[in-house]
Formats: C-alpha cells, structure tokens, sequence
C-alpha cells in the first residue's frame, strides 16, 4: 500500500476474501473508533516559585473497526505511537502532601507501527500536538506522588489513516498516575 489513504489500495479481510478497495473507498468507509490507550513513564525538574519542566515517553494505541461501504464485516486498523512530550508546569497551591497545579506543552509522536487487517501500512513523519492540563497531586514522600490529571490536546498534523484523531483533533484526556519529581 502506498501511504496516504486518499492514493492507496487497501487491503480488507472479509472471511477468507480479500477485498481491494479503490482509492475513493478508504475515505468512504465507516469508521467506529475505540477509546485511545496510553500509558507514559514521566520525569520532572522543579525550579522555583513552583515551576517544573517535565518530559517522559508516551506508548499510545489507536484502534478502529472499518466497514467498506459494501462489505458484510470489519476489518481492524491498529496504530501504536511513542511520543515524547514537553511539559512546563505551575504548582499555585501546596498544603501538605496535596498541591493543585497547571500546564501546558506539547508532544511529538511518531507511529512506530501500524496495521489495517493483516497488512502493515507505512506512516511517515511525526504528528505534533499542543496539551494543557490542570491536576492534583498527592506527594506520597521523596520523589513519588500519585496524581489525577484532566488533560485537553489538539492535534497539528493528522495520520494518513483515519483515527480517532484525525475525525477529533481536540481530545480530553483523564489520567491517574504515578509521578517521579526531582
């Protein structure tokens, strides 16, 4: 397959038929997109007056079930992201162990592999997105804490297969985590 869905063939397993779709009907098709999974590993660097730099490692997994316009079943499409987000943080409120927080960053990700039915499908370059979030955290002593973290992207660039954020550039995020602080 070439790498944009508008000038690709795509493969689609119905059974044990393979169906070649023309070019127009990758951009017809119907798409159900399952919720993204994530899971990140995050560092930060505090500075005074309550600012922080943080970076890390993003895995992130985007699933979608596929239905051509004339086929009788889906086919999966799966793509898996590792991406490196940059983060400055402002803690405006400590008591304690707890703190309230705000930030605001960016992250750069690059699709590592991707899958529609059986085939692998080539996706160049890196999709670059713009975060902010706000959260509360839970010191549980040294550099650990648990935090809970509502989180808004908007993504800048797109795939060249249709996901979840290619149809949603601007997506909501909820985490609960384990954050390492130096």
């Amino acid at each position: 397959m070439s790498d944009a869905p508008g000038g690709m063939s795509s493969v689609i397993g119905n059974g044990a038929e393979i169906v070649l779709l023309k070019n127009y009907d990758y951009g017809e098709s119907s798409f159900r997109h399952h919720q993204p999974l994530s899971v990140a590993f995050t560092v930060g660097k505090e500075f005074s007056h309550g600012l922080s730099l943080e970076s890390g490692l993003n895995y992130t997994l985007l699933r979608s079930d596929v239905r051509a316009m004339y086929a009788s079943e889906e086919t999966g499409q799966t793509l898996h992201f590792l991406g490196i987000p940059l983060r400055m943080k402002w803690q405006f409120l400590e008591r304690g162990r707890f703190s309230l927080y705000i930030g605001a960053g960016g992250m750069a990700e690059k699709c590592v592999s991707a899958k529609f039915g059986s085939k692998s499908v080539s996706e160049p370059g890196v999709q670059w997105s713009l975060l902010a979030a706000a959260g509360a955290q839970y010191r549980l002593g040294g550099i650990v804490g648990l935090y809970f973290e509502p989180e808004g992207s908007y993504y800048l660039t797109e795939t060249n297969l249709r996901t979840v954020r290619t149809d949603s550039p601007l997506t909501l995020t909820l985490r609960l985590g384990v954050r390492l602080t130096f």
